[in-house]
């Protein structure tokens, strides 16, 4: 993601990088900069974009002259930032919405849930301050990994009773401090369930009565 960095030079005149400028003036040129060590931009502006990854970063800016030498005494500053897709401040957590505690599901089912101060990214990022993904544990073992906001689908499931835990945790899929997670318990029986949120239970209900009105309306015969 973008940072902007917004910088201060006293007694050095900018030049454009790659001029002909003012040669080897000590007190003319331009802007080196460097991330985790390695050059990113070459700068005449005080204001930087840089395009950087979750994580922490350590950030080095360096005058030098326009043939590129530095000045001497070295000119330098250093600067560390963390990164985050997610929120500067908050705590992470996480609620499931939808179903109930005990409620009777079909073999093939879903988990709406909602989430706060915290951004879903995909796994095996550098670990940053909220961000990461959700661990969807089913019975006790690891179920799959979710990264988009849609609720969790289940197929296939057994007849019984079954425990699902949705737990946040980091781009190394260490679990947050504290912790972040929430459980549903339901059941599964062999009478088919239909599996319906309850936004579209309202809409479908509107559907069947327009229907019945359709084909109950009365009819004028003909003359």
């Amino acid at each position: 993601m973008p940072v902007s960095l917004v910088l201060r030079v006293t007694d050095f005149n900018l030049t454009q990088p790659g001029g002909t400028g003012s040669g080897t003036n000590p007190n003319a040129g331009h802007i080196e900069v460097f991330v985790d060590g390695s050059l990113a931009a070459i700068v005449s502006d005080l204001t930087v974009v840089l395009p950087l990854d979750s994580g922490s970063h350590e950030i080095r800016t360096r005058l030098v002259q326009d043939d590129g030498t530095p000045l001497s005494p070295d000119v330098s500053a250093f600067l560390t930032v963390l990164v985050t897709h997610g929120p500067e401040t908050g705590i992470p957590t996480i609620a499931i919405t939808y179903p109930e505690n005990d409620a009777a599901r079909g073999a093939d089912t879903s988990i709406s849930f909602r989430i706060a101060n915290f951004s879903l990214v995909t796994p095996g990022r550098p670990v940053a301050p909220n961000e990461g993904h959700i661990e969807i544990y089913l019975d006790g073992e690891l179920y799959a990994e979710l990264t988009d906001y849609e609720p969790a689908h289940f197929s296939d499931l057994g007849d019984g009773d079954h425990t699902v835990v949705l737990q946040l945790v980091d781009g190394a899929h260490n679990p947050l401090v504290p912790d972040a997670s929430a459980s549903v318990r339901f059941h599964v029986t062999e009478a088919h369930v239909v599996d319906i949120n309850p936004q579209f239970a309202v809409g479908i209900a509107v559907l069947v009565a327009a229907i019945m009105a359709v084909l109950l309306w009365p009819r004028r015969k003909p003359g």
